[in-house]
């Protein structure tokens, strides 16, 4: 898909976006010692799980969130207005407190392919060979950011996290949704995780994985995304304001210096 063509989507996708958001606004239930729980919205890391959890427990959690308590910067942008997708600003209001969930950023680059194949997409789609595969990474790793077909997904998962007080780990999402819900006198449990039901479109046995990347690929991926790789190791089961526990903040600046990334 060409850039011409990715704009015209793009616009497309925001005009549905628009017409289907939520507009109602949803007062949080109560947490102990009268915090407010915001959840910064990671695109391809469960953001939709958690949005869907936060309306069962009565939480407007990333599209549902009317508040504004938290704000996000606008760009680099998907569609139209950024919103619940963009990058926190750094600006809350002193009552919040944050989470957000990280995973492995070469198997969100995997997610992000499956959900360019068939996002809006009412047929079948060919799965894609290995080959295939490489070749949609490198096409779009090659292109600015904003050029991309959708910016928001593919910015860097610690350009978020430095906004995070609580951040969790996909490969253990329940577990530490319940020690976030218990450290604030709620409860938060998950059934199961979001599925775009690609398979229907991709067909069931189509398989994409990490073990299929080239050196190419791995290559410029590791570029771009090492910081979200090193920041993965680091976190443990005290998830409860492990961004401060584990000075996040400065090992991402350190990172940041060491490989040339800003």
């Amino acid at each position: 898909m060409g850039p011409n063509a990715a704009a015209n989507r793009a616009d497309v996708i925001e005009s549905i976006c628009n017409f289907i958001r939520p507009t109602l606004l949803i007062e949080d239930p109560p947490l102990k010692d009268n915090v407010t729980l915001k959840f910064i919205h990671i695109p391809k890391v469960a953001g939709s799980t958690i949005e869907e959890l936060g309306q069962k427990y009565g939480f407007g959690w990333g599209r549902y969130d009317k508040t504004r308590l938290v704000s996000h910067v606008e760009s680099p942008r998907c569609w139209g207005t950024q919103g619940y997708h963009g990058i926190p600003s750094g600006v809350k209001d002193p009552s919040v407190r944050t989470f957000c969930v990280i995973r492995d950023p070469y198997e969100r680059m995997v997610s992000e392919i499956r959900f360019e194949l068939t996002f809006r997409v009412w047929r079948t789609v060919q799965c894609p060979s290995p080959r295939m595969l490489n070749e949609l990474i490198i096409e779009q790793m090659k292109r600015p950011l904003q050029a991309r077909i959708f910016p928001c997904h593919w910015i860097a998962q610690y350009r978020f996290i430095q906004h995070c007080d609580h951040v969790l780990r996909m490969e253990h999402l329940a577990d530490d949704l319940r020690t976030l819900g218990s450290h604030y006198g709620t409860d938060l449990q998950l059934s199961g995780i979001h599925s775009m039901n690609d398979a229907a479109k991709l067909g069931d046995n189509c398989e994409m994985n990490t073990s299929m990347f080239t050196n190419e690929t791995k290559a410029l991926l590791e570029r771009e995304y090492r910081i979200d790789a090193e920041l993965v190791k680091l976190l443990d089961d005290k998830v409860i304001g492990n961004k401060d526990r584990l000075a996040l903040s400065d090992k991402i600046a350190e990172l940041e210096h060491l490989y040339g990334q800003k």
